[in-house]
């Protein structure tokens, strides 16, 4: 038998003063995406630390640079930690070793290392690439809430935790790798894409330069500036543009193999034949991975009901979405896909990871038109 609910009596609204509602939102807003940004980053941690123990990608063998091409190439995070470190307050260095991993007679602090994974020897390093990891996942947030606004126009509210609610389902995205360039791609494709919408060509440029020499694929980048920047200059303008990027990107690229082709492994791995035979078996069109917690199932990525969402975030109201929005993600995707099916490792979605941030703004377009058609309940009928 239903309990009778009285009805809500109808009661005019109070003033909320201004300053206060505000400050509730600031502190309630970076308490969650502390919260969402902290989820992702131990989530990767466990799974993958910084690989420590394999010579090949490891963090320690990016800093030294004699890791294998071509994660060797992707310079960024492991010069900053290595340049980073060494002048670091030592106050302040012995404190985060005594808080995180104890001494030599307290085993029981070790946790971080335990964890993770990490080597004791360079954990200053380590700690500093952690901390760029979790500020590229905050700056992805916070440029991905103004993304939403600025290119949908979207109510305060959703702009608000849309990013948030995205990123919680980032796990799925590393299940099969994960490196320490990672975070910091999202980062600097979410802010790149703001500075071309706002039309910040420092910003940009900056990004781009940042980018590639965080991960060389991200020269696909400048796809998106003829696609944002096309009918805002003139056409001589868009090629000297166009030329600038070529020559940056080259540079980055053609130096970064120069200084490390002595180094082990190849600039690409060839693996068409084996991707193409796992895109059609059973356990991944119909698999499930405990993402998230153990003997949780979650559907894999190339799962026909994760397909089926991907698909449909994409098609609902597609002629409704912006146009530089969908040439950005289409465009990238012409670009990636080749790319992934050829040199990638079988569903492992992370390699389109320069598509994901318009793929989240059309995805959040179309919940957005979903839940509009789709309307508010009407209120149950109440009975004793």
């Amino acid at each position: 038998m239903r309990l009778p609910i009285p009805a809500a009596r109808a009661v005019t609204p109070a003033p909320i003063s201004l300053r206060w509602a505000k400050a509730f939102r600031a502190v309630l807003l970076g308490l969650v995406y502390v919260a969402v940004a902290a989820f992702a980053l131990n989530s990767f941690q466990l799974k993958w630390g910084f690989r420590d123990g394999i010579d090949a990608f490891s963090l320690e063998r990016q800093m030294d640079g004699t890791a294998w091409r071509p994660v060797v190439y992707r310079v960024l995070v492991p010069r900053v930690a290595a340049a980073v470190a060494p002048h670091l307050p030592q106050r302040l260095v012995d404190g985060l070793i005594t808080h995180n991993i104890g001494s030599d007679d307290d085993p029981k602090r070790s946790s971080v290392l335990v964890r993770y994974g990490w080597r004791r020897h360079y954990f200053v390093a380590a700690l500093v690439a952690y901390f760029v990891q979790f500020a590229s996942l905050i700056v992805t947030l916070v440029a991905s809430r103004a993304l939403v606004r600025e290119t949908l126009g979207f109510g305060r509210a959703f702009c608000d935790f849309a990013p948030a609610v995205g990123m919680t389902l980032l796990p799925v995205t590393y299940h099969l790798g994960g490196y320490v360039y990672d975070f910091p791609e999202l980062a600097f494709c979410a802010v790149g894409l703001l500075a071309l919408v706002r039309g910040r060509l420092t910003t940009w440029y900056a990004c781009f330069v940042l980018a590639c020499l965080n991960k060389e694929a991200d020269v696909l980048l400048a796809a998106w500036f003829v696609i944002f920047w096309w009918r805002r200059v003139s056409f001589a303008r868009l090629v000297a543009h166009g030329a600038v990027h070529v020559a940056i990107g080259a540079t980055i690229l053609l130096g970064l193999r120069s200084i490390y082709a002595g180094n082990a492994g190849a600039s690409a791995q060839f693996d068409l034949y084996t991707n193409l035979a796992s895109y059609v078996r059973a356990s991944t069109l119909f698999g499930f991975v405990d993402y998230f917690a153990p003997f949780i199932p979650f559907p894999r990525p190339f799962n026909l009901l994760s397909l089926f969402v991907i698909g449909s975030a994409v098609a609902i109201g597609w002629r409704e979405k912006p146009q530089e929005l969908r040439w950005a993600f289409g465009v990238m995707m012409v670009l990636l896909l080749p790319l992934v099916v050829v040199t990638g490792h079988r569903d492992e979605v992370r390699n389109f990871s320069l598509a994901f941030v318009p793929f989240c703004l059309l995805a959040c377009h179309t919940v957005h038109r979903v839940y509009t058609a789709l309307g508010d309940p009407a209120p149950s009928p109440r009975s004793s």
